[in-house]
């Protein structure tokens, strides 16, 4: 589990800092809503959003974020269980994800190779 803020997960094992070289390391990325999209999608890695109408504000975000880049949603407060049996994770929608980055992570003139060095510098492999 990555984490951004103060220790909430008591018992856990948990890395600080890492989110990014996590996402890019992983067949897919379970989140709510974080920097986290953004990362997932500049990585062409499935999105599996947990949602629950008692996380308040931030469940309207969830299913923005969802609409906005496709992949799985979860509804924790239904049956989730035979939900998750029956979810396909592998989902990615190349042109969501190009929209997304578009609209969302790069500034409408920086070329198009630029984030694939950003990201390079800050990740090494």
């Amino acid at each position: 589990m990555c984490l951004r803020k103060k220790n909430l997960f008591r018992g856990r094992i948990l890395v600080k800092d890492q989110t990014a070289y996590f996402v890019k390391k992983s067949q897919y990325v379970i989140l709510h809503s974080s920097t986290s999209v953004a990362f997932g999608v500049l990585w062409k890695k499935a999105l599996i959003y947990l949602s629950l109408p008692s996380l308040g504000w931030i469940n309207p975000r969830i299913h923005e974020f969802y609409s906005q880049t496709g992949g799985t949603l979860v509804d924790l407060s239904s049956n989730y269980k035979e939900n998750l049996e029956t979810n396909i994770f592998n989902k990615v929608d190349d042109k969501k994800y190009n929209e997304f980055i578009n609209n969302f992570v790069k500034h409408s003139q920086s070329p198009k190779n630029y984030f694939r060095l950003f990201l390079r510098n800050i990740i090494n492999d």
